[in-house]
């Protein structure tokens, strides 16, 4: 009986194991979901925009769109999310431009028509090429704000503390990946074996410039406690706008109370220029 128990203790021990090798072996395509090129434009919804190639450091090319405000108050980079391409973050487009900001949103490695396979650190790069392009069109870091839209809050926090830039955007996104995926895997040893890590909050103290973090209490993939950590984390730097809805729902589009207090953290941030 307790040789038999032994052998089921070991058969679950070493199950166990190997769904945490496989976890650890095949991590990035939990947590990348690239889409396909995009079909749809800012055409469909009679924006003034250009197609865009950002050249990476590491010799990745980029698929971005650049689309243009009239008399624009400044520009916003934007980081999109874990899925999806360019062509999924149209109406984010349209309602920016609307407030009177032209936007630069570019595919990450490996997504659309990029070249490259994401990784954390390849991410950064893709961020920070594309910062690099604004700059060279002439555009002041005065001008800039940085957007994150989910994992893309990584990669916008990650560029708030190499980049000047006039305010940091989050939206729905994490205080790291770890405390994100430990919440959807609690059964696995996540911040063992995670990579790529997308520290967010621990960043949060070297970034000296108006921050906006907005999330929804119905959000099931990233819980609303990370806003507040994030929040707590921006020690007076930081607001926080609550809105409604799932994780990929419309968030501050939803409704004009909400689109106001972007509008608002924008033109505060930028009031300087």
């Amino acid at each position: 009986m307790v040789s038999r128990l032994k052998k089921f203790s070991l058969s679950l021990v070493g199950g166990y194991v190997a769904i945490c090798l496989a976890a650890c072996t095949f991590q990035r395509s939990l947590l990348y979901f690239p889409g396909a090129p995009p079909v749809l434009n800012p055409d469909q919804l009679g924006l003034t925009w250009r197609n865009v190639t950002l050249k990476t450091e590491d010799s990745e090319s980029l698929g971005a769109w650049f689309v243009e405000a009239p008399k624009a108050r400044g520009c916003i980079l934007i980081s999109h999310g874990n899925a999806g391409s360019l062509e999924h973050r149209l109406g984010l487009i349209a309602s920016l431009v609307e407030m009177g900001y032209s936007v630069l949103l570019y595919d990450y490695r490996g997504y659309g028509t990029s070249t490259g396979k994401p990784t954390e650190d390849g991410l950064y790069l893709d961020g920070t090429s594309g910062y690099n392009w604004l700059l060279a069109e002439g555009w002041k870091p005065s001008q800039i704000i940085l957007w994150g839209e989910s994992l893309g809050g990584g990669v916008a926090t990650e560029l708030a503390t190499r980049f000047e830039c006039a305010g940091l955007v989050l939206d729905h996104s994490f205080t790291s990946a770890v405390d994100a995926g430990s919440y959807h895997y609690p059964w696995l040893p996540v911040s063992l074996l995670s990579v790529d890590r997308f520290e967010s909050l621990e960043k949060f103290p070297e970034i000296q410039v108006p921050i906006l973090i907005i999330h929804s209490p119905d959000d099931r993939v990233i819980p609303y406690e990370h806003a507040e950590r994030l929040l707590a984390a921006g020690q007076g730097r930081a607001s926080l706008v609550t809105t409604e809805g799932g994780h990929n729902g419309l968030g501050f589009m939803s409704r004009a109370s909400y689109r106001a207090h972007v509008r608002a953290f924008l033109e505060t941030s930028l009031s300087h220029e």
